[in-house]
C-alpha cells in the first residue's frame, strides 16, 4: 500500500515510521496553521492582490482558472503546502511556485478536492427511485434511451452509485433497456481513477449489480 501511494505521486513526505511523529509536530507548529491564516488578516483589496500570481501560475501548469474558487479553501490550502515547505511568508512561497512547477501542480491538486462516497445523502437516492426514475422509465417503457450526466463526479463513486440504483430499479427490465451515464470531472488523476473502477467498496456492490440484471 504504501508503495502505491508514492507511485500516485500525491505522497508529501516520504520518512521512517520514527521520523513520522516529529515530522507532523514540526508542520503542526508552523505559523500558518497555529493561528488564523495570515491572507485573512490582511484586507480584502490586498488579499486579492496577492492571490493573482498564485492564480496565473496554476493557470498556467493546471489550465484552470481558480479565480473564483472558494476562498476559505484556497487559505487552507495555501497554509497546507507552506507548512509542509516550512514557509510563512507568501512572497516566499510564490518564489517556491515560480521556480518549481512541481510545488505548483501539487497546489493544484490540493485545491480540487475529491469529496465523494457510494451512496452519499441516502435521501437523494432515495428521491431518485421514488420520483425521478419513474417519471422516466415508466413500468413497461424500454423503447427510449436514458441518458444520465454527472459533474463534477470526481473518482466515480456517485456516477457507480446512480447506476447500481437504477439497475436496482429497473430489475429484469434492465436488459431490454438503453442507459447511457456521463461523468465528467476537471481533474485527470480523478477521472483515471474513475475510469479504471478500483473502489474499495465496489467489490462489495457487485452483486447488489448481478443481482439486478
Amino acid at each position: 500500500m504504501p508503495r502505491a501511494a508514492i507511485g500516485l505521486g500525491r505522497v508529501d513526505r516520504v520518512l521512517a515510521p520514527r521520523e513520522i511523529a516529529r515530522e507532523m509536530t514540526r508542520i503542526r507548529q508552523n505559523p500558518r496553521l497555529t493561528t488564523a491564516p495570515g491572507l485573512k488578516e490582511e484586507p480584502a483589496h490586498a488579499s486579492e492582490a496577492s492571490l493573482r500570481p498564485i492564480f496565473r501560475l496554476l493557470q498556467s501548469a493546471c489550465n484552470i482558472d481558480f479565480t473564483r474558487y472558494k476562498h476559505d479553501t484556497i487559505q487552507r490550502r495555501l497554509s497546507r503546502r507552506m507548512a509542509l515547505r516550512q514557509l510563512v511568508s507568501l512572497p516566499d512561497y510564490i518564489s517556491v511556485l515560480e521556480s518549481e512547477p512541481a510545488e505548483t501542480l501539487a497546489l493544484g491538486r490540493d485545491l480540487l478536492i475529491h469529496v465523494t462516497e457510494f451512496f452519499r445523502d441516502p435521501e437523494t437516492f432515495e428521491a431518485l427511485t421514488q420520483s425521478v426514475f419513474p417519471r422516466f422509465m415508466g413500468e413497461g417503457d424500454t423503447s427510449s434511451t436514458l441518458r444520465i450526466w454527472v459533474p463534477g463526479c470526481a473518482t466515480g463513486e456517485e456516477v457507480y452509485s446512480i447506476a447500481i440504483c437504477l439497475l436496482e430499479y429497473l430489475g429484469h427490465r434492465a436488459k431490454a433497456t438503453t442507459l447511457q451515464i456521463f461523468g465528467t470531472d476537471i481533474s485527470p488523476e480523478a477521472l483515471e481513477k474513475a475510469r479504471a473502477g478500483r473502489h474499495i467498496q465496489l467489490s462489495r456492490l457487485r452483486d447488489r449489480v448481478r443481482e439486478a440484471i
